[in-house]
Order: C-alpha cells, then structure tokens, then sequence
C-alpha cells in the first residue's frame, strides 16, 4: 500500500516524493520604547509582535522581565562582569560542612507597583507626663516622657521558658548618578505621642501596613492598609493580660512572618522585667493574638526581634557588671511553637562566646531576620550542619574595643548558631569576625553624654553608635544564581568634629575560598555622603530583585532632622550609592532631649513579582507647632527601571522563534 505524507501546511505528498522543508516562522518586533508609568502598574502593550510562516498561524506571547534601573536618556552599557570581593574571615572557631558558593548579581523581577496613595496620618492625642524610668545619669526635659533606658540592668541567668527558568542579565546603571530614582507612591504616620524617643517601626502584610511607636500608654500600634488609610489602631497593653496589660514601657517590635502569614508584635514591660510577645492568629493585624510573656531577672533593654527558619531570635542590652561580666543578650523562641498556640514557648538566652566590647557600656547584638522573600535553605539555617539555627551579628573597633589592632581594618562579628534543641537548652555556636575598613566607634565628646549630633538647637542628639542597627536583613533570590544577601548599617565618626557617617555593608553566605565552607563573606562597604551634614540611624534592605534601599536620619547646625533614604540597584559599581532623598524634611521645632530615636526600620512588601520592589521606610523628623516629633513611614520604589518584553512564536509543529523589545519606564 502506498505511503503519503502530509507536509506541515497540510498539503499531500505523494509516494517518492522528498518532503519539502517546514516554512519557518518569521517575527517582527515593536521598536523599543520609553513610556510613561500609569495606573494600574502593568506595563502597557506598546505594540505587538507579528509572526508569519511556519505550520499553520504561529501562536505569540510575551513575557516581561526587569534587568536593570538607569538615569533617563542614560544608554544602555556594556555588560561587565561583576565578581564578589573575597576576604577571609578571621577567628574561626568551628564551621559547617562544605557548600555551594552562592554568588551572582540580581536584576530579575517584574515591574513594581506605581499606584499612587493618599496621604493619611493617624495621630495618638495624649498629654505629656513624667516617668520615673529615665536613662542612667541622665535628665531629660520636665515636659517629654522618656522611655526605655539603653542602659540596661543586669541580667545574668536564663529567662523562665515559656523549576524556574533562568532571567537575563545586563549590566545597566547611571554613570553619574545625578538622579535618586525613587517615588513616594504614599506615605502615613504618628504625630507626637508624648514620648521621646518614639522608636517608629513598621513592616508589610499581604494586604497592610503596620508602624508601632512608643506612647504614653506603652507600645501604639496602627494598622493601614496599602495605600496608607488607616484601618484601626490599638496599644499592646490592651492586647496583654496581667503584667502586659495596661501601660507598659514600648520599646515595640513589628515584624511580618510571611512564611506564615502571621504579625509578631512585642514590647517591653518594666519593672516587671518582661518582655510581652503577641503573635496574630491569623493575617489580619486587626485580628485576635495568642500573648506570650517571657520573664528575665533585670531588665531586658532595647529588644529586637528577628525571624529565622525555625526560630524567633531576639536580642536585649544588659551591660556587663561585676557580678555579670558576660552578661546573656542573645535569645532564641521556638518558632513553630509560637504559631502553634503552645501553652508555654521555648525561649533560651546565650552570651556572646568573645564576651562584651570594652569601651560600650550599651551592649547589643541584632538578630538577623529573614526580610520576606523565602525562607534560608537548609545549608544556610543551621551553617551546613543539621538542625535548627539563628543568626546574630555586631560590629566591633579593634582600637577601641582591644586598644590594638590594624588601623586599616575593623570587623563585623557574626555568631551563627545550629543544633538549638530547645529541651536542653544547647546549641553549636559558628563564630567569626568578617574583615571590613576601618572605621571610628571612639567619639570623643559622645563617650560622656552621648551627645554629638549637632541640631539648629542648643540641644545635641545620640547617633546609637554602639549597635548595627535594626534590621540587619537577609535576603535570599534563587532566580539571581541562588543569591544570599545579608544587609546593615551603623554609625561612625560621630564626635561633633569629624561627621556622623552612615556605614552599610552587604555580605552573601559563599565560600570565602576554595578551601573555607560557606560563611556570610564580605561583598561590597560603603560610606553615604562624606560631607558637611551628619548620617545616623542607618537602616538597611533588599527587595526582591537585589536593589538596597538605606534609609537614615540627617541632621545639622543648619538642617532640621529629617528622614533621607538612597539606593543602589544590583549592577551598579560595587560600594557605590545613588544621590540621597530627603523624603521627609524636619522643620522648626523645640528638640527637648538628646533621645531622638533608638532605631529607625526598612522593610519590604512580601508579595511576588513587582510587589517586591516596594520599600518601606519608618523613621521620623522634627515638626513645628510645638510637637518635636512625627513618624512617618514612606512607602518607596526605584524609577526609571528598563524591562525587556520578549515575544514568543511557535507553531503547531514545534518551531519556536522569539524577539525581544527594550521598554524604559519613566
């Protein structure tokens, strides 16, 4: 019996006849563009591809991608190859089994949201009162409240226990940096709540937006939604029952789980020693909690909160004493139990294995904290060994922490804990100093008073220079070559004569060289801005597509303190920051105490795709009219992102064919 063979257009061949070759799929692109964002944040259509050929009529889509941020009318450059900075570290005592490096730069994603809000502010009217729990060997003005001690009392026992396909890369970047490339999309805060200092913090949900500050009634919690209209608010001695209800002492704590889709929300209660955690049933910050107390024996100062894999970490100040030399201010809370609605939750306390810094008196780590995005693979939790894990990290000054040391080199410590077992209280502590420039923690005239930020007022402020400050975020892009980043900041050359300076760092857990297992390395260091104006309460994160946002307080004789904030996206030179913004400028205000703030905080949307390019920054500036203080949280994104749309023809044969148009948004 004959043999036909039917061609891809579908015609016949009779038997012997060769077959004629498939007619290919012929695409042409739209021309690359630049196009004004609008709303909603989609990026419009800007023209279709058109295929013909092939078998039957190609069928076209398209997909889009982020590969970089630059200046308007900046031209694309070359591509370079960037290459992390390899430093060994130092003082190893132990360390993990072998692992893969991680390294890679990040600019995939997708295109952020652009919606505009509307700008709303939730304000606690309260009258000023005095309080008897002022800072050690300080006084503060008659009419400010004055909260939560840094200095710390003793502490020296434990506490009671209770398949994706891989995205382009180009190197894209503003040679001059002349623009700061980022929007206010909206913005909504706290005005004066009789306090000082207000420790204005804030994270994002799903669907909203939480900032907690200090008041006269303890910790103020107000809930937003995405655009910045207040939903309702509330203190956490209302949440709390016994000793954490009623007015409690603030110091609060504002942290999103996203693995979990839950709130955990603390505070500090004194003079009970307690620390009040309330952790959400649900997504809803509005929504009922489950409320644990952990119970110390002195006071747990200036607490912060951080979420690992399996672990809620947490860290206080308790300065160092005759009787408790090596006090324990590093503490981890059994994760799972907490959002299983335990009855009592595990929570043990360490001191750190290299002891206090000599020359601080206000001793404190920071947690690092998984800043949405997935949780750490397992090989990171727990520093390549089994079992459950936590990270903390502090900076240190060889000269004035040892009194030697090399003047061209200082470090970042990090203490890296695996195995925790809760039942016995144990775990295996990864130790080492991660080499870093040198910098100055020894501020002259701020080892007496702590006061060295000059204002237009008499009155000087505190630059927090003994703690890398909240949040030391981690970050973890497994579409970027599995890249693991780890972001901070903190302050130096704070003495009123050399300037307050803003010191940020990345490190990514790789291997610092062949014969080391992965260990979070240095990546890139820099300095913000060395001029005339003075940079503290650094605050540091990364979005979903590598992009560092740092955000601090600025301030002078000539400059009212005020909330700035600059970003680097992932190609651009290494160490290098874009122009700073002053996204909330300070006016003229009576300043009553030197404690303007403990911490200012930076996290990130935990949604998907262009959701995780959206920055939020808390902080707070100075405003007339006889308040000294509002919080403010921005909601912030990177302009000028270039997004490559790739059109796809394929045909009911199988050809496959593509093109791709380059769309720069304005």
């Amino acid at each position: 019996m004959p043999v036909t063979t039917t061609a891809g257009n579908g015609t016949t061949i009779p038997p012997g006849t060769t077959t004629p070759p498939l007619p290919p799929i012929n695409i042409t692109c739209p021309m690359d563009v630049i196009s004004t964002l609008g709303k909603p944040s989609d990026v419009p259509a800007l023209g279709n591809a058109m295929a013909v050929g092939g078998c039957t009529t190609p069928v076209v889509t398209s997909s889009d991608v982020v590969i970089g941020t630059v200046a308007r009318s900046v031209p694309r450059l070359a591509k370079k190859e960037v290459k992390p900075k390899t430093v060994i570290p130092q003082n190893i005592a132990t360390s993990g089994s072998s692992g893969t490096p991680h390294t890679g730069t990040c600019v995939g994603g997708r295109v952020p949201d652009t919606n505009s809000g509307i700008e709303n502010v939730f304000e606690f009217i309260a009258t000023n009162i005095n309080n008897n729990n002022k800072r050690a060997e300080r006084q503060v003005h008659e009419e400010t409240q004055e909260v939560n001690p840094r200095q710390g009392a003793r502490n020296h026992e434990n506490p009671k226990k209770t398949e994706k396909k891989k995205k382009k890369k180009r190197t894209l970047r503003s040679p001059s940096f002349s623009s700061p490339h980022l929007a206010d999309l909206a913005s909504g805060g706290a005005g004066n709540t009789g306090v000082l200092p207000p420790d204005p913090v804030a994270a994002a949900g799903l669907s909203q937006i939480v900032l907690g500050v200090n008041s006269i009634l303890g910790a103020a919690v107000g809930v937003f939604d995405k655009s910045f209209g207040l939903l309702g608010s509330f203190t956490l001695g209302g949440l709390g029952t016994g000793v954490c209800s009623g007015v409690n002492n603030g110091d609060p704590q504002v942290m999103y789980d996203q693995d979990a889709d839950r709130w955990v929300l603390l505070e500090l209660m004194s003079p009970n020693n307690t620390l009040c955690m309330f952790v959400s049933d649900t997504g809803d910050a509005l929504g009922t909690y489950m409320e644990i107390q952990f119970q110390f024996d002195d006071l747990p100062d200036y607490p912060k909160l951080g979420l690992w894999n399996r672990v809620y970490s947490l860290t206080i100040n308790i300065p160092p004493t005759g009787g408790n030399p090596n006090p324990e201010n590093m503490c981890v809370i059994d994760r799972l139990a907490a959002l299983a609605g335990s009855p009592t939750v595990p929570m043990f306390c360490a001191a750190p294995f290299n002891g206090p810094l000599a020359g601080f008196g206000f001793q404190a780590w920071t947690p690092v904290t998984i800043e949405n995005g997935p949780l750490a693979p397992a090989a990171t939790e727990s520093s390549g060994t089994p079992g459950i894990g936590a990270v903390f990290m502090r900076h240190k000054d060889e000269e004035l922490h040892d009194g030697s040391g090399s003047p061209i080199l200082d470090f970042l410590e990090v203490e890296h804990w695996s195995n925790i077992d809760f039942n016995t209280t144990s775990y295996v502590n990864v130790r080492y100093s991660v080499p870093v420039s040198d910098f100055d923690s020894d501020p002259g005239s701020c080892t007496s008073s702590d006061e060295c930020v000059p204002t237009p007022t008499p009155q000087e402020l505190d630059p927090l220079r003994e703690v890398v400050m909240h949040r030391a975020a981690y970050r973890y892009l497994p579409d970027c070559d599995n890249q693991e980043s780890l972001v901070g900041a903190f302050v130096s050359h704070a003495n009123g004569v050399d300037n307050a300076r803003v010191r940020w760092f990345e490190l990514r857990f790789m291997k610092p060289s062949p014969s080391l297992d992965p260990l979070f390395t240095l990546y890139q260091e820099g300095e913000i801005n060395q001029d005339s104006q003075h940079r503290f309460m650094g605050t540091a994160g990364m979005d979903g597509n590598g992009t560092i946002a740092v955000g601090y307080a600025l301030s002078s004789a000539s400059t009212w303190p005020s909330m700035v904030m600059t970003t680097r996206v992932a190609d651009d030179p290494l160490g290098m920051m874009r122009d700073e913004t002053i996204v909330s400028p300070g006016e003229v205000a009576v300043i009553p105490s030197f404690r303007w703030g403990d911490y200012f905080s930076m996290s990130t949307d935990p949604l998907p795709g262009e959701q995780s390019r959206i920055f939020y920054f808390a902080g707070q500036r100075t405003v007339s009219g006889g308040d000294p203080w509002q919080a403010r949280v921005h909601k912030m994104r990177v302009e000028g992102e270039i997004v490559e749309r790739t059109f796809l023809a394929q045909d009911t044969c199988g050809q496959m064919v593509s093109c791709v148009q380059t769309i720069q948004l304005e």
